[in-house]
């Protein structure tokens, strides 16, 4: 039932995009952007406040009609959230000065990060299930390319089930989280080792998690060995934002999250079926 979930995370979900979500290969795209703040009312997919379905982000957590959580889940996170804010790290989750970006979303630099900021990554880290569905039927279409009115809608209208969660989670990461920077390598895994395209910066429109840790994105590659790890870098020019995830029930899994990345790099590629010879490198060919 989607009204409750064991709390069990699918490990074959985690940290890793199924292909049939992936745009064609001349974009290597996935997913739609919006836009919940004034400033950017002149955009294409800018979400009015009147567009939201529910009055906050409790009663849209506990009543969307995507992937509802219970009340005991609720809970369960908010008790987690309000430990985690207090804590010694908590504590030093102020926003970073991101320029214009402070005034235009309404986030002051040194403001310390709420109890709803926190709820929205926990949910999103510990709970695969309500993560998963909130993406593929709130955030992302098969194609970016010549999409249907009558697709675009329905997306939008699921969106607007999320829109709480989706706002939060943007400022979460935009003023919470670090920069990338060039010494850092992350991993990411793709369901299939047969992915054609033509560039090496992925865009990712939806929220993605990666991880620090080759061993554990290879555990989440797919249980078949037809999949593949993208080893992924900063760009050189520009530096997309993530969050360590350090509030995770899992903290051991090193997760970086970003809510949008434009500006990764695909170092090198790892084919899941190489396990017998794990330093096998592709890099030369990119």
């Amino acid at each position: 039932s989607n009204s409750t979930m064991n709390g069990i995370r699918q490990r074959e979900n985690r940290f890793t995009t199924n292909v049939d979500t992936m745009d064609d290969e001349q974009s290597f795209e996935f997913g739609q952007s919006f836009y919940h703040w004034r400033h950017y009312k002149d955009k294409k997919n800018y979400i009015k406040p009147e567009q939201y379905r529910h009055d906050n982000l409790k009663k849209e957590m506990l009543n969307n009609e995507i992937y509802p959580l219970s009340i005991w889940h609720w809970n369960d996170t908010l008790t987690k959230a309000i430990v985690h804010k207090y804590s010694e790290q908590g504590k030093k989750m102020i926003a970073a000065n991101r320029g214009d970006f402070n005034f235009n979303r309404a986030i002051p630099k040194n403001l310390t990060m709420s109890i709803a900021h926190l709820m929205v990554i926990l949910i999103y880290t510990n709970y695969d299930d309500p993560q998963r569905e909130f993406k593929s039927k709130g955030m992302r279409t098969k194609s970016n390319n010549n999409i249907s009115s009558e697709c675009m809608q329905n997306l939008i209208d699921n969106h607007c089930e999320i829109a709480w969660f989706y706002k939060l989670f943007n400022e979460a990461i935009k003023f919470y989280g670090g920069k990338m920077n060039e010494s850092l390598v992350l991993y990411h895994g793709i369901s299939t080792d047969e992915l054609f395209f033509s560039e090496f910066h992925p865009k990712f429109n939806a929220p993605i998690s990666t991880t620090s840790t080759y061993e554990i994105a290879r555990g989440f590659c797919g249980s078949n060995d037809n999949g593949m790890i993208l080893v992924l870098v900063a760009d050189k020019s520009i530096y997309d934002e993530y969050l360590c995830c350090w509030m995770s029930d899992l903290s051991h899994e090193k997760e970086y999250l970003f809510a949008q990345a434009h500006h990764l790099f695909i170092k090198d590629i790892k084919l899941n079926k190489d396990v017998i010879n794990l330093d096998c490198s592709y890099s030369k060919y990119i």
